[in-house]
């Protein structure tokens, strides 16, 4: 599978990375540590709703959430969506006293990479910003 020319900008990555996510779970039961990032996912999918986005859970505290709607010149509404989801999912695993998760997040688009690329590159290409952000 290669990106194709209709394919062009419009596809578009969010990676988003959890601060701290081993140190979050150390602290839940088995149960609770494996619903965490089942929860966190379902809750991104519904802030993402409207860009009909697909999320998600990669492993080590990291989400992707995958779509041909982003708007990804709005990176502070974004992540605020984010921010959001990170707040309720913490008040339904963690309860209210607990602090609040905090996320970085990284974008990356089918035009960042050549026209035939692997679409996996996409992906390295959000990483490696995530990386240096």
């Amino acid at each position: 599978m290669r990106i194709r020319e209709e394919v062009g900008s419009d596809l578009r990555v969010l990676l988003i990375e959890v601060d701290g996510f081993n140190n979050r779970l150390c602290c839940l039961s088995e149960e609770t540590r494996a619903k965490y990032p089942a929860v966190m996912a379902k809750r991104r999918g519904r802030a993402f709703s409207s860009t009909q986005a697909i999320v998600t859970y990669r492993g080590d505290g990291q989400f992707m959430a995958l779509s041909f709607v982003f708007d990804s010149s709005d990176v502070e509404n974004m992540d605020a969506l984010v921010q959001k989801a990170a707040r309720r999912t913490d008040k339904k695993i963690f309860g209210p006293q607990d602090g609040v998760t905090t996320c970085r997040t990284a974008f990356a688009r089918a035009s960042d990479v050549p026209c035939g690329s692997d679409p996996l590159r996409i992906i390295h290409v959000a990483q490696e910003r995530l990386r240096l952000s």
